[in-house]
């Protein structure tokens, strides 16, 4: 989106979506507050309320399902549906409607925005894909830390909560919109410094927003990363044209963490069992030695049941392994 006015300061605040100066305020579904936004702010949206009095206008500003209330000191000429930008000082009071706070900019109005030209064009011909990594391959091949986690807020939520704690903060994420072509790659490119080689989409619900997977601009935007990528987009009765062209799919976000904790539970399971290996293989090597160079005592025998029982439990770890990666 490109700001067409603005008011000119000697530092100039930092712009927010409605939704994103939510998720920065630290409210959670406009109900719980964590944190407080000090100084001024600016923030775009879609007005769809005013309400004019002699002394100020009040407004509600929308970005999708999320909405913050506006105070503007002039009776400002603006009408609904206009894209405009505001800015002011954020203030927490009481809800009218909800037990809780809700978040209200006291500001005016400094311009106008509208969405900007796409920079990638449409393009109903989508690369072929040159192969497909599974989840676990991909993990094995790169590490955790080189997965993103990209996504709602609520299906973001929904992977961590199936994983432990320390795999959680291992996790980078990033929160994304995803009801709009537009916002949404413009969202992933802005996550494009965490340098991520595999990456992993989640939203949950299922609404009409579910179409923009099926359009031929995501998925080629999604694919010219040239590196695997995962889908969990929170619906299970269809197969959309993302999912198709991902490395592999996920009814829901749950799901993919649930199937995330499993292979990482497996593989630290292998990684033990191969530090195991490695402790029994040189314990049954010094054996070994021990046998040949020592003089053979009356109940040497007993030695040779210690070699047996160690190049047993050998043998048993290596089928455990085998088993294991199969």
């Amino acid at each position: 989106m490109e700001i067409t006015q603005s008011i000119t300061t000697s530092i100039e605040p930092l712009c927010y979506s409605v939704e994103a100066l939510l998720l920065k305020a630290g409210i959670s579904s406009q109900q719980k507050v964590f944190t407080r936004i000090e100084g001024v702010v600016r923030v775009k949206g879609v007005v769809t309320k005013v309400n004019r009095y002699k002394t100020a206008t009040y407004l509600t500003l929308k970005d999708q399902e999320f909405s913050i209330s506006v105070k503007c000191d002039s009776t400002a000429d603006i009408y609904e549906n206009e894209s405009i930008l505001v800015e002011g000082l954020l203030y927490l009071k009481p809800s009218t409607f909800f037990v809780g706070l809700e978040c209200c900019i006291h500001g005016n109005i400094v311009g106008s925005w509208e969405i900007a030209e796409r920079r990638i064009p449409r393009n109903h011909s989508i690369p072929k894909k040159k192969r497909f990594i599974s989840l676990d391959n991909a993990i094995n091949e790169c590490n955790l830390n080189s997965l993103l986690l990209l996504g709602t807020e609520t299906g973001i939520n929904d992977v961590l909560s199936q994983v432990d704690n320390a795999t959680a903060k291992s996790i980078r994420q990033a929160v994304i919109r995803v009801g709009r072509t537009d916002t949404l790659l413009s969202d992933i490119r802005e996550a494009e410094p965490y340098n991520f080689q595999a990456f992993v989409i989640v939203r949950g619900g299922d609404d009409n927003t579910m179409e923009i997977w099926n359009d031929p601009e995501v998925v080629s935007f999604l694919m010219h990363y040239d590196i695997p990528f995962y889908t969990a987009l929170g619906h299970s009765h269809s197969r959309t044209l993302a999912d198709q062209y991902a490395d592999a799919s996920f009814p829901t976000p749950t799901a993919f963490g649930s199937t995330l904790s499993s292979i990482l539970t497996t593989g630290r399971r292998f990684k033990e069992m191969e530090a195991e290996y490695a402790r029994l293989k040189q314990e049954y090597i010094l054996l070994a030695n021990a046998t040949q160079s020592a003089p053979q005592p009356a109940n040497h025998g007993h030695d040779w049941i210690k070699i047996i029982a160690v190049f047993a439990a050998c043998s048993l770890l290596i089928y455990l392994l085998v088993i294991a990666l199969t």
